[in-house]
């Protein structure tokens, strides 16, 4: 009797294993599905940080029954081609300069130059013609054109994107900036320990974390 329950045991144990390979099998199959439906459906290809129970970059067949896979997709490239042609659209017009000058700028200062972000990244929209911080607050002589327009700009992604995208108005320095005169003028190439430098009003915009 005892080496009947023995190998009675030993099936079971096959049995389950590979009934548990058989859902995990499932389970892989069924999140790549859903990466490509969703995939498919965003305008512009998103970045993908796939989540294993817990684990980033690991292998989706990694994954423990019954357990969890979930992606973060990086959408910011998304939110910044937008953000640029909104601000262009509430710019003032005279010559062009402005409304033309509008860029992205990465949080270590990098321009952004196109490409996916990952979803932890930071990027700001920063207009660096001179004069953006006096539009900014006071507005610009043109019928129309009140001051605030960063404020704007982030409620305009702020209404497009909800809760997945934090906006918020910052005023940053610029490494090419300009320094504030003694006298209230501008001048260009002053380095960043000099005193008086010129911030810029700007959009930070970053993807909200589940923890946000």
């Amino acid at each position: 009797m005892a080496g009947l329950a023995a190998d009675f045991r030993r099936s079971l144990a096959v049995a389950q294993d590979g009934l548990e390979e058989q859902v995990r099998a499932r389970h892989v199959a069924a999140a790549r599905a859903i990466l490509d439906r969703t995939l498919a459906e965003r305008p512009i290809r998103p970045s993908v940080e796939t989540v294993v129970d817990g684990k980033k970059g690991a292998a989706l067949e990694a994954v423990k029954v019954p357990g969890v896979i979930f992606y973060r997709l990086g959408v910011l490239q998304e939110v910044i081609e937008f953000a640029l042609g909104k601000a262009a659209e509430l710019s003032p017009v005279r010559s062009g300069r402005y409304r033309q000058s509008w860029l992205a700028m990465r949080a270590d200062e990098r321009p952004y130059e196109g490409g996916a972000l990952g979803p932890d990244e930071i990027v700001f929209v920063v207009n660096p013609q001179p004069y953006a911080r006096k539009i900014q607050v006071r507005g610009a002589r043109i019928v129309g054109v009140a001051p605030g327009i960063a404020e704007r700009l982030a409620n305009a992604v702020r209404a497009a994107f909800g809760d997945a995208i934090r906006a918020e108005v910052k005023f940053i320095a610029l490494r090419d900036g300009y320094a504030l005169k003694r006298a209230g003028g501008l001048r260009k190439g002053v380095g960043r320990k000099s005193g008086g430098q010129m911030v810029y009003p700007a959009v930070m915009l970053r993807q909200r974390a589940s923890f946000d």
